[in-house]
């Protein structure tokens, strides 16, 4: 069900699941996104403080791939790597750990305060962020 979170009162009852999209207005500022939007998730989110909110790994994957590769495009203009790829050129430099690093940083929030759904991916999308995530 999609409700339209401006107008919508949790109930204590309510449960959440957020979209991959929305943790990455949340979690991630310096994306460039619309603010306004920013803001009525991150007001949102703070309403529910109470509530069930759950994740699935494919969202962490997801988020985690999205903010690399956000990253990735602002590097390649700052320094110059136009054309480049991201797993050839990317991952093997100090900006990819230092960026994954922080990433890590930034979501342990969520893994902290949200439930985990049981998921085939669950292995997989903690490897890739690394095995000292949770």
């Amino acid at each position: 069900m999609i409700i339209d979170i401006s107008k919508y009162k949790p109930s204590s009852r309510d449960k959440f699941l957020f979209d991959t999209n929305i943790w990455i207005y949340i979690l991630n500022p310096r994306g460039g996104w619309d603010e306004n939007r920013q803001r009525e998730y991150s007001a949102f989110y703070k309403r529910v403080k109470n509530n069930e909110v759950f994740f699935a790994s494919h969202i962490i994957s997801e988020y985690v791939n999205r903010a690399l590769r956000d990253d990735f495009n602002v590097k390649k203009k700052s320094k110059g790597w136009a054309g480049s790829d991201f797993k050839k050129k990317y991952k093997k430099t100090k900006d990819y750990k230092e960026t994954l690093n922080t990433i890590k940083y930034t979501i342990k929030p969520l893994l902290d305060r949200c439930q985990k759904l049981d998921d085939t991916l669950k292995r997989s999308a903690y490897r890739y962020c690394g095995s000292s995530i949770r």
